[in-house]
């Protein structure tokens, strides 16, 4: 048995509408995550890293990886 493979299937799917200045984290969750922007800009921080993030961006977050989303004014 491959150790090193984990199994791949959705388990929730959802849409979330953030407020300017809406954040979340820094926080570790234990399923990994595909994002994607449909308005607005935001930023996506993980591994001492900051990413900026505007409508049309799509991005992932490993599972068990501390990260921090944050969205902001105009």
């Amino acid at each position: 048995e491959n150790k090193s493979f984990e199994d791949f299937y959705l388990k929730f799917c959802g849409m979330q509408e953030c407020k300017p200045n809406y954040s979340y984290g820094p926080a570790v969750r234990p399923n990994y995550l595909l994002h994607y922007c449909l308005s607005g800009q935001g930023e996506y921080h993980v591994n001492n890293q900051v990413y900026q993030i505007k409508a049309g961006d799509a991005f992932f977050n490993n599972a068990k990886r501390c990260h921090l989303l944050s969205s902001r004014s105009t």
